[in-house]
């Protein structure tokens, strides 16, 4: 092969080359416009999710607030949320604050700091609030679920799961052997045993 030969070989394999260098030079350019957009739609959607996290924490925290307030009125109890993110994993924390008459404030968990009554109202406030976020079926039903409440208390929850309820349409289906619950209920029905099987009494009712 003389030097000629060599030469055009050599100046093909040089075009060769420059036209891969240019091609991967494109797909360089176009891989960086890639993954600066998906960065940009990351973005986009992280913050729509920590709005949408942060709108749903707040308003869940204001709505615990209004119903231990509205069931203790006595006591002047409240909720702070307390989020925190580990490797992309969302944990919450409802912290419960009591003040106290001498402006001092003891704060906690609820299970924790404070009594059966205060963790039975809440919990019972964090499935119906369940409920309507999930749009599950709309009934919640509370097997013997409030002893821990006293009995001074619960005209008062009655009342506030009645406004809850409508609020966001959840049914609520107590099965209790408490007849001061009974009475405060909005209806109530006793299950009568019969030689033909159960069925059930009415034993009031709104006509509303």
């Amino acid at each position: 092969m003389n030097y000629q030969e060599l030469a055009a070989r050599a100046r093909a394999s040089r075009d060769q080359a420059v036209k891969v260098s240019k091609n991967l030079r494109v797909e360089v350019a176009d891989l960086h416009r890639e993954d600066t957009l998906l960065m940009q739609v990351s973005e986009i959607f992280r913050r729509m999710v920590d709005t949408e996290l942060t709108d749903s924490v707040n308003l869940t925290q204001q709505l615990l607030t209004e119903g231990l307030q509205q069931v203790f009125p006595d006591q002047m109890l409240s909720v702070r949320s307390a989020v925190d993110i580990q490797r992309g994993k969302v944990s919450v924390e409802f912290m419960v604050a009591h003040q106290h008459p001498d402006g001092t404030v003891t704060e906690g968990l609820a299970d924790q700091a404070f009594g059966g009554a205060v963790t039975t109202v809440l919990s019972v406030l964090l499935r119906v609030i369940l409920i309507a976020r999930r749009q599950l079926r709309g009934i919640l039903l509370m097997d013997e679920t409030l002893p821990a409440v006293e009995n001074r208390y619960l005209p008062n929850l009655v009342e506030f799961l009645k406004v809850l309820g409508d609020r966001m349409g959840v049914d609520m289906l107590v099965v209790t052997h408490n007849p001061q619950l009974v009475n405060q209920a909005p209806r109530a029905y006793r299950i009568k045993p019969t030689p033909a099987g159960a069925k059930l009494e009415v034993l009031h009712e709104d006509q509303g």
